[in-house]
C-alpha cells in the first residue's frame, strides 16, 4: 500500500509527445496490437494485471506525421511540448519527421531482452500497463553462461504519462524473484515466468512529487510468453 513516511520532474519526450500514437491500455487489443504477457502486481489494495504488448506501428506513419506537423493543431502541439523543455535545444518538425519515418511499419515491444556480451550479462526488462494507466516493470540481469539472476529491481509507476515519478526497490530494500521458467524458443524469442515480492518501494531520485511517499509491500506474478531479444550488444 501507500503510505507517506514525512518530508515536503523532468520533461517528457517531444518528439513522442507528436507522433499520433495511442498508447491506452483498453480491454480488448487492438489490431495492430500482441499481447506478449502480463504482469500481476498486488500493493495491497488486490493483484492488478499489467499487460505487456507489442505494438506494430503504421506503415504510413510518416505521411500521418507530415499531415499533422503541417497542420495548426500539429504546429500548436510541438511548440507546447517545446515550452516543456528547458534550455536552447528545441525539437523541429523535422526531427518529428525523420522519427516517423524511421520507425514506420516497425514493431515496438514493452518487454525485451539483450545479451551484452562484454560484461557476459543477460539484460531482460519486463514491462506492462494496466487498464488504469499505472505501469509495473521488473529490470532483471542474468549470467549468459547459465542463466543465472544476479540482480532485479521492480519499479511501479502511478500513471505512465509521467514516466520520473515512480516508486522502485533499492540495495537497501531489494526485490526477490523466483525464476520458475526461462528458455529460448526462437533466435529472436524466449519466454520467462515467476513470482516476485518486496517489502518496500521507494521513489527514484526523480520523483519529486513522490517525496516521503513509499510502497509498504508489493508482490505478484509475471508470465511473458514472447520476450523479445534485441541484437547482442
Amino acid at each position: 500500500m501507500l503510505s507517506a513516511c514525512g518530508g515536503s520532474g523532468s520533461s517528457d519526450a517531444v518528439a513522442a509527445d507528436a507522433l499520433p500514437i495511442d498508447v491506452a491500455a483498453d480491454d480488448a487489443l487492438k489490431p495492430n496490437e500482441r499481447l506478449q504477457g502480463t504482469i500481476e502486481l498486488d500493493i495491497g489494495k488486490g493483484a492488478t494485471v499489467y499487460r505487456s504488448i507489442a505494438t506494430k506501428l503504421a506503415d504510413n506513419l510518416g505521411e500521418v506525421a507530415a499531415q499533422q506537423l503541417d497542420s495548426a493543431e500539429g504546429r500548436r502541439t510541438l511548440d507546447d511540448a517545446n515550452a516543456r523543455l528547458k534550455g536552447d535545444v528545441k525539437v523541429q518538425s523535422s526531427d518529428v519527421q525523420a522519427l516517423a519515418d524511421h520507425f514506420a511499419g516497425k514493431t515496438i515491444y514493452t518487454s525485451e531482452l539483450r545479451d551484452i556480451d562484454m560484461i557476459k550479462r543477460r539484460n531482460v526488462t519486463i514491462r506492462g500497463i494496466s487498464a488504469g494507466g499505472a505501469t509495473a516493470a521488473l529490470v532483471l540481469s542474468f549470467t549468459m553462461a547459465d542463466n543465472r539472476l544476479e540482480s532485479a529491481v521492480l519499479e511501479y509507476t502511478p500513471d505512465n504519462r509521467k514516466l520520473t515519478q515512480s516508486f522502485t526497490t533499492d540495495e537497501a530494500h531489494p526485490a526477490e524473484v523466483s525464476i520458475e521458467r526461462f528458455e529460448q524458443i526462437e533466435d529472436s524469442t524466449w519466454r520467462i515466468a515467476g513470482s516476485f515480492k518486496a517489502d518496500k518501494m521507494v521513489p527514484n531520485v526523480l520523483a519529486k512529487k513522490l517525496a516521503g511517499q513509499t510502497v509498504d509491500g508489493a508482490s505478484g506474478r509475471f508470465d511473458i510468453t514472447e520476450l523479445r531479444a534485441k541484437p547482442k550488444l
